[in-house]
């Protein structure tokens, strides 16, 4: 015989039997494992986040992560290219007390295996290098100059993947060769070399005449500028050529040379600005968008960072000053550190230790944020940026002396927080929703991961990633007393960060599978999961019951009591059910038996 039990919807609530836990402070101290009544303030172990700032906050700590490539070998100079053409950036370095200069290759393309690879040896004090296709037939090539052996070379990547190496001599006289750039001076289509020689107070730029870099002829700019470090090139009054600026650490002097003819044949000197205690950098780019080359510049003993604006055609120069207590600055690249669109500028000082970038604010040069990068690298020599992990965020490279080496970071690396181990104190809880509030502006993410135990000592793996709020069920194991969540904050930017304010873990304590009213009675609901499913119980003898469907904020939505259920089956359909996760429980005496199931539109 079937009997068919009536849907009976209560408006009114009564007390859920549903448990939760909530996290929304993390200013306590680490190393919480658990297991713990309440999360509390305290967590088992966290990275690159932090609570502590602002209690009931957690966000990005914004600290870079170090990847040492080596400290066996110092460092002047290192630039970065696919050397060996698989699609990620190598480094090449001027190892100077070797007297090597030699390429790293990125082995896994995510910076985190190098291997080194020596182009030459004997080639005396080597000071600075060069990444560039030289030659332009699509592979990139490596330059490299001396400042004892008086050479400048360049070394032909022959097989385009960096495994065969030709030797091309630029020059075997030119003394102290500080810089290296390859430009196009002349305006005939291939690349030509600009380089300073501080030995001989000479900025110098090298014809590329047959257009291959096997032949060069030899082009004075200046011959006076006395120890000229720093060279770079750009159009600075924007008639469509070439123009040269350079510094000149004993004459404190910043200056550009105008490019009067257009092929490089006549030169005219413009002072930038004189009386720059130490100025030993110059870089050019357009720091405030308005579309014409700026300068940045540095000075190792007035220790400033500074930058100059393009005022009318490089006839006027207004400074603006960037750091004026950078103790024993290197140099000052403009680069986008923050993808924002700007320039902003990636500097290191020998004496500070430091690798530093100053963010830009606005995109007009005005106002300026200090981020450091890393407070502890010793004798920085260079700093540049480009993608090392291929994740495209702009990474940070340095070269240093020993025992800085080379080194690369990551300014962007995601943050961790692993919670303490929470005891649900419920013998088998029937897990249900996670929920967690946080801001998320652009580029940025929160995640979650979680994992239940019978043993808090062996808590075993991590769920799926969950980037939304919802359901646990298939995520962790049923009746398993031990809860531990895992928490991702991402950023593709080094200024922004999400917000994590709250955290909830849901779970009933429904006694499942811990007290079945018998073998002579069967609770179970079909199909699941369903639009509408049905709720079926059997049973073989007279019973009084209770059953009772909870929706997963706790809230009862359907209650009814059945007095001598008699023998049989007996069949719920239920309807009108919001779509969702739901738990059925049948109460026999003091007996309870819970089953989940699914509402699906």
């Amino acid at each position: 015989m079937r009997y068919f039990l009536p849907v009976l919807l209560l408006l009114a609530y009564r007390p859920a039997s549903a448990e939760s836990a909530t996290q929304t402070d993390w200013s306590g101290s680490g190393g919480v494992q658990g297991p713990v009544l309440v999360w509390g303030s305290g967590y088992a172990i966290c990275s690159g986040i932090t609570g502590t700032s602002v209690p009931g906050l957690l966000r990005i700590s914004h600290v870079a992560e170090k990847y040492e490539i080596t400290s066996e070998w110092a460092y002047l100079d290192t630039s970065s290219g696919d050397l060996d053409g698989d699609g990620d950036p190598d480094l090449a370095g001027a190892a100077y007390q070797e007297d090597i200069i030699d390429w790293w290759e990125n082995l896994d393309g995510v910076g985190s295996e190098w291997c080194r690879h020596v182009l030459i040896e004997g080639f005396n004090y080597p000071v600075t290098v060069l990444v560039s296709d030289l030659d332009q037939d699509g592979d990139q090539d490596i330059l490299g100059g001396t400042s004892l052996g008086r050479k400048i070379i360049w070394w032909e990547n022959a097989d385009g993947v960096a495994g065969e190496w030709d030797t091309h001599c630029i020059s075997s006289y030119y003394v102290g060769c500080h810089s290296i750039r390859s430009v196009d001076i002349d305006g005939d289509g291939d690349l030509d070399v600009l380089t300073t020689g501080s030995g001989i107070d000479s900025v110098t730029w090298w014809e590329n005449l047959d257009g291959i870099g096997e032949q060069w002829a030899e082009h004075t700019i200046a011959d006076d500028f006395d120890n000229a470090v720093s060279t770079d090139p750009a159009d600075f009054d924007g008639d469509g050529d070439q123009d040269v600026a350079a510094a000149a650490v004993f004459r404190d002097r910043l200056a550009w040379w105008e490019n009067l003819d257009g092929i490089g044949s006549t030169w005219m000197e413009h002072p930038i600005v004189d009386e720059w205690d130490g100025a030993n950098w110059i870089r050019a780019g357009d720091l405030d968008g308005d579309g014409d080359p700026d300068v940045t510049g540095a000075a190792g003993n007035a220790d400033e960072v500074a930058w100059w604006e393009n005022g009318s055609s490089g006839t006027t120069w207004t400074q603006h000053m960037i750091a004026d207590n950078y103790d024993g600055t290197d140099c000052a690249v403009p680069v986008d550190m923050d993808a924002d669109g700007d320039l902003d500028v990636l500097g290191s000082s020998n004496l500070a230790a430091d690798v530093t970038w100053w963010e830009n604010q606005g995109g007009t040069g005005i106002q300026w944020v200090v981020h450091t990068i890393d407070w502890d690298f010793p004798d920085p020599s260079t700093v540049d940026a480009t993608d090392i992990d291929g994740d495209g965020i702009t990474d940070v490279y340095a070269s240093g002396y020993a025992p800085s080496g080379l080194a690369w970071w990551d300014p962007c690396p995601p943050g961790y927080l692993d919670s303490s181990i929470l005891d649900t104190q419920s013998d088998e809880p029937g897990w249900d929703t996670i929920d967690w509030s946080a801001a998320t502006p652009p580029w940025t993410s929160i995640s979650f991961l979680i994992r239940a135990s019978d043993d808090p000592g062996a808590m075993g793996d991590w769920s799926d990633t969950l980037t939304t709020p919802g359901p646990l069920l298939g995520l962790l194991e049923e009746g398993d007393r031990y809860v531990q969540y895992r928490t991702v904050l991402e950023t593709e930017r080094p200024t922004v960060t999400p917000l994590l304010y709250d955290i909830t873990v849901h779970w009933s304590d429904l006694g499942v599978g811990c007290c079945h009213p018998g073998e002579d009675i069967l609770l179970r609901v079909a199909p699941n999961p369903s639009p509408s499913p049905r709720i079926l119980i059997d049973t073989s003898m007279p019973v009084d019951a209770v059953l009772s469907v909870y929706d997963l904020s706790g809230r009862i939505v359907l209650i009814r009591e059945m007095h001598l259920l008699t023998p049989g089956l007996h069949e719920t359909m239920l309807m009108g059910l919001t779509p969702g996760l739901h738990v059925c429980r049948l109460e026999i005496g003091g007996l309870a038996e819970s089953v989940r199931f699914m509402v699906v539109e």
